[in-house]
Parts: C-alpha cells; structure tokens; sequence
C-alpha cells in the first residue's frame, strides 16, 4: 500500500447512510512528522484510525505505535484498522484516555 494514497485507507464507518471516514492530509502529516522504520510514535487522538495506518506503515519494521482515544467506539474502529496493518513487524497498542493523561499512560 502507497504510504497516504486516502484509497486504501478508507475506513467504513457506517451512520447508516453508506457514510464513510476518509483521512485527509495523510501524506502531508507523514512528511512533517518524518517518521522512520523502528521510530515509536504516540497518537494522541487517533479516531479510527486513519492517520494510524499510514503511520504504522512508515514504522515498519521495528516500530511501535500507540494510540489514545477518550471514545471507545473509535477505538474499536482503530483496532480493526490498525490490526492487519501492523502485522508482526510493527507493535501497536490502543488505550481509552485522553490525551491530557498520556504521560501516565506511558509510565
């Protein structure tokens, strides 16, 4: 999958209208965040995990995303995103908080 290509990084999310999340700006952000393989990365609010996606697959291999979200739905949604994206090379863990709280998420 072409890092940013918004295609393959459509993620359904079904309002019962047929409705659909695209992440935009996938690239841009990749390119002003510079991430490498083996990097770690800490997603304050990673939704659904659009964004997510893109960057774990600029982590691999070697790297380790984490992910925080303060909505359970959208973390449900990251999961399922983010599952086949990482495989075995790329770590990745979701946690529910907000981002105010990172730093005692990541002690």
């Amino acid at each position: 999958m072409p890092v940013g290509d918004e295609r393959d990084i459509r993620l359904p999310e079904d309002d019962g209208q047929g409705a659909c999340h695209v992440p935009v700006l996938v690239q841009e952000a990749l390119d002003a965040l510079a991430l490498a393989p083996g990097m770690v990365v800490v997603d304050g609010t990673c939704g659904a995990g659009g964004h997510g996606r893109a960057m774990v697959a600029a982590l691999d291999p070697g790297g380790r995303y984490v992910g925080l979200d303060r909505d359970p739905e959208f973390l449900t949604r990251a999961q399922a995103a983010l599952g086949g994206a990482a495989g075995a090379r790329v770590a990745f863990s979701l946690r529910h908080s907000l981002f105010s709280r990172m730093r005692e998420v990541l002690a």
